[in-house]
């Protein structure tokens, strides 16, 4: 983590330590904060949260996302996409990410090398198992470097 996240971070825990929550709570709901800047705001029937954010330090691409489960989640799987835009406005694949998890909530963060002056998405695309039923539920979001 850099020190621009940590000074981010601590600035909003401290925030959230004189609204009363503290502790590892604040640090949480600060991170989550951070994260929740993209949030998509579509209302899934499996999943309570989807969001990802993308910054640049120092020649990678950091990635970070979140998919959180509604009561009764047994099962999130997903796949992190990591896309440079091109001058015609495709897009060209330059890595994507597995991950998955048996509990209420899945947190992902990967860096990878990147090049300067392109424009860059991250997307997610997750399964939530939620008592019994599977949806699919995705988000992504957009930045330049």
């Amino acid at each position: 983590m850099n020190v621009k996240k940590v000074i981010v971070l601590g600035s909003m825990a401290l925030l959230l330590s004189s609204q009363g929550i503290v502790g590892p709570m604040a640090i949480q709901a600060a991170e989550e904060m951070r994260v929740g800047s993209t949030d998509n705001i579509l209302r899934w029937a499996n999943a309570s949260r989807v969001a990802v954010d993308l910054s640049f330090d120092g020649g990678k691409a950091e990635c970070t996302g979140i998919v959180y489960g509604k009561s009764g989640t047994t099962k999130i799987s997903a796949t992190f996409t990591l896309e440079r835009k091109n001058a015609n406005g495709t897009y060209t694949h330059v890595t994507s990410w597995y991950t998955s998890t048996s509990g209420l909530s899945l947190n992902f963060f990967e860096a990878t090398s990147v090049s300067s002056g392109y424009t860059y998405r991250l997307k997610v695309s997750a399964s939530v198992t939620c008592n019994g039923t599977t949806e699919t539920v995705s988000t992504s979001v957009e930045r330049s470097y």
